[in-house]
């Protein structure tokens, strides 16, 4: 459990050992110590120092793909204005469009995936693919 401490001259918050101990031991990995003077350091075993480095890192990678979808608010309402406005045009060409008047350069698969996640994508199939039903075994 976290609890604030108060002095005279400062108010800092204060962590449970523990907590502490994790950000100590990768504050030390960082600064170069191996993970053995790290365990015998900080008084646990090397295996709890590779296991809390180990979610330490899963955490950031989950953090940095999560990062690359988002959009902000003022480029997701450039994006759906450009995408209505040019009534549904192809990812590419709306793709070429936001580059060309707002200056932004996101891929066409990334478009059509936020346009997916905004309930806004209404993709189909060109006819050419009907002609390949005859051929399907039923």
């Amino acid at each position: 459990m976290k609890s604030i401490l108060k002095t005279k001259n400062e108010t800092r918050l204060v962590l449970p050992k523990k907590a502490s101990d994790r950000l100590k031991s990768i504050r030390y990995w960082q600064d170069g110590m191996s993970i053995t003077e790290i365990s015998n350091t900080l008084k646990c075993t090397r295996q709890t120092i590779y296991r809390w480095l180990q979610s330490v890192d899963q955490r950031l990678s989950k953090n940095e793909s999560r990062k690359r979808e988002d959009f902000s608010v003022e480029d997701k309402n450039k994006i759906i204005e450009a995408y209505i406005l040019c009534k549904r045009p192809s990812m590419r060409v709306l793709s070429e469009i936001l580059l060309a008047v707002f200056g932004l350069k996101i891929p066409p698969t990334r478009l059509r995936r936020a346009l997916r996640r905004w309930n806004l994508d209404s993709y189909r199939p060109s006819g050419t693919f009907d002609s390949l039903k005859r051929y399907q075994h039923s």
